[in-house]
């Protein structure tokens, strides 16, 4: 009851876990991903799927902050409230911006405008999301626990399934 006093209601206090506890955790993956890709001049599209795929499906955080974090946002996503507006500016638009800025260059020429490129982004959040979001239901179907040589596995299908979906040409090096 203190802590809702201090936050003067329970919304307040619901938008303030956001901002110290989940955008810090999404930052922390984002963070991951952009470390992962640095030192590389030009990443391929592969490189950059791959980085990302790792930094959410194996990242930076212990199974039970992602336990908490897959909470939180399943909640928002179904039911958005103003934590919403921050995840999404403050989390989720940096993220989105960044892949588009680093896929951009290996745009095919008969996928002109921001369109092509900006559903391709979102498909792979989907898949993300899902393999993500859905941890129990795919390990209840697959009979596979989330340990590291499954999550490669999702990892290279991951990679395999996007790259095959994107409207970009792999550079092959």
């Amino acid at each position: 009851m203190d802590a809702i006093l201090q936050f003067a209601n329970k919304k307040n206090l619901y938008i303030e876990v956001f901002r110290a506890r989940w955008i810090p955790r999404e930052k922390r993956m984002y963070d991951d991903f952009v470390a992962s890709l640095e030192g590389k001049q030009s990443p391929s599209p592969t490189e950059i799927v791959t980085a990302l795929a790792k930094a959410y499906l194996k990242g930076p955080l212990t199974d039970e902050e992602f336990s908490r974090h897959r909470q939180l946002i399943i909640r928002e996503m179904y039911n958005p409230t103003e934590a919403f507006e921050e995840v999404a500016e403050k989390a989720m638009r940096p993220l989105f911006e960044t892949l588009y800025d680093l896929l951009k260059p290996f745009r095919r020429e008969n996928a002109i405008g921001k369109g092509f490129l900006t559903f391709d982004i979102m498909s792979i959040f989907g898949i993300l999301l899902y393999l993500n979001y859905s941890r129990p239901m795919i390990s209840r179907i697959t009979g596979k626990s989330y340990d590291d040589t499954f999550k490669t596995i999702l990892i290279d299908h991951m990679v395999r399934f996007s790259l095959n979906g994107l409207s970009v040409l792999e550079i092959k090096g």
